[in-house]
């Protein structure tokens, strides 16, 4: 049952990390981070100062300088002075912003817009026709929209259908590989930016990623690189994370977890009872001798003396991770040192 929530919860994490993380170089990671104070939502940088005073419902980090803050007179983007870019309509479906674009899908207008985070408009796309905007554009500028049941179509950037798909489900694209995973009854196609189908495999595919995709069929798991060729078998593990960061992942097995690099190797053990991601070198784990999370680089070496109560099982969002201690809460450092304490 335990590795059965594992499994369970790692699925959700990989659709998150998909949606939102497809990237992991420094340009991607967030230099700001949200912070509580009497209820309030506010930021802070990376060494813990305030840089947006708490006084918002909400605040979330767009890119770098770029913010969307809510309070009681709605949403706004605004940059790093406080100057407003961009007031989002009410009753806006949940914003999805790939760093360039961000989507305005109000429920009531009959048009979807995507505007640059200087806030001005780059796209408007009619609903007729169609009955949802899935996410945003990937980093291979194409938007994945739904028609109908079973019926999907990729558009460029300026608006254009590049081709559609029928009876598949579709996913975005690679920005190395430059290749979409269509899902079928039996098996897993890999499509071009343009269409052309480069190759498909019996079972259910992942999309790829640093040169690699992860098949399921049967009892089987295993990884296939670029020209659809089997390159490594993990069928032994219970869960494999189908997301190679610098060339490693992590991998369950009973109640073990630890991390393979790209070859199989082995380069951390499986003796954690969980670990994340790894994100600029550091991952967190929790040692199964006493339930403590701690901060280990790629050498499995503990890069603090701190043992936590509770990590994010996420990892580093970044260049801080969130962390309990005893009674204090707050965002830790990459040395493991508390650089804020919530107050609330």
């Amino acid at each position: 049952m335990l590795v059965f929530k594992k499994i369970i919860f790692y699925f959700f994490l990989c659709i998150t990390f998909a949606c939102n993380q497809t990237q992991q170089g420094e340009d991607y990671l967030s230099l700001y981070y949200p912070v509580k104070v009497n209820g309030k939502f506010g930021l802070i940088d990376t060494s813990g100062q305030i840089v947006m005073e708490p006084k918002y419902l909400n605040v979330y980090p767009l890119k770098k300088d770029v913010f969307l803050i809510e309070d009681s007179t709605g949403n706004r983007m605004v940059d790093n002075q406080g100057l407003v870019l961009l007031e989002i309509p009410p009753n806006t479906m949940p914003l999805d912003s790939n760093g360039e674009w961000i989507k305005i899908d109000e429920i009531e207008n009959d048009t979807v817009f995507f505007f640059d985070l200087d806030g001005q408009k780059r796209l408007a796309i009619p609903k007729q026709g169609i009955s949802h905007v899935s996410g945003n554009f990937d980093d291979c500028d194409r938007l994945l929209v739904v028609l109908s049941e079973g019926k999907f179509l990729y558009l460029n950037k300026k608006g254009e259908k590049v081709f559609s798909i029928s009876g598949g489900i579709p996913s975005s694209f690679d920005t190395k590989s430059r290749l979409a995973r269509i899902i079928y009854t039996k098996k897993t196609c890999y499509y071009d930016t343009m269409g052309r189908v480069k190759f498909c495999v019996p079972g259910e595919g992942n999309q790829f990623n640093e040169g690699l995709a992860l098949i399921e069929q049967s009892n089987k798991k295993y990884f296939i690189n670029e020209l659809g060729k089997k390159s490594l078998d993990v069928s032994q593990y219970d869960y494999v994370d189908p997301w190679f960061q610098d060339g490693i992942t992590f991998v369950i097995k009973g109640d073990s977890e630890g991390y393979i690099d790209s070859q199989g190797n082995v380069v951390i053990p499986l003796i954690y009872s969980q670990v994340s991601r790894f994100t600029l070198g550091l991952a967190t784990a929790q040692d199964p001798k006493d339930d403590k999370w701690i901060i280990i680089n790629r050498q499995n070496q503990v890069v603090s003396a701190k043992r936590f109560d509770r990590l994010d099982r996420e990892g580093y969002s970044g260049y801080l991770c969130r962390a309990k201690k005893d009674d204090t809460t707050g965002w830790i450092n990459r040395k493991g040192e508390f650089v804020w304490i919530d107050p609330d």
